[in-house]
């Protein structure tokens, strides 16, 4: 008895270790990432912005016509999916 008692509370106490919560995988978004250096905090390009950009989150910059921007990494494009810069303004 007491033997079934100590096996259903070890299969419970597994059952809590297991993440209760489970992320949502998204597809890849580049192969290949373009850095002047290792650590991608050298600049790679300069770019000037032609048109505001008003970003959606707190993972994105706002851009103003004009600014000029600092570029330090770009992932190389995959079939079907956008082009994505890591920079500053």
């Amino acid at each position: 008895m007491t033997r079934r008692v100590y096996l259903v509370v070890l299969l419970l106490c597994l059952r809590f270790m297991r993440p209760l919560a489970s992320g949502i995988f998204m597809d890849k978004l580049a192969s290949k990432k373009l850095c002047a250096d290792d650590d991608c905090v050298y600049t790679i390009s300069l770019a000037r912005a032609e048109e505001d950009y008003n970003a959606s989150d707190c993972r994105f910059i706002n851009i103003k016509k004009g600014q000029l921007i600092y570029v330090y990494s770009k992932l190389v494009k995959e079939k079907g999916s956008g082009e994505f810069w890591a920079g500053s303004v």
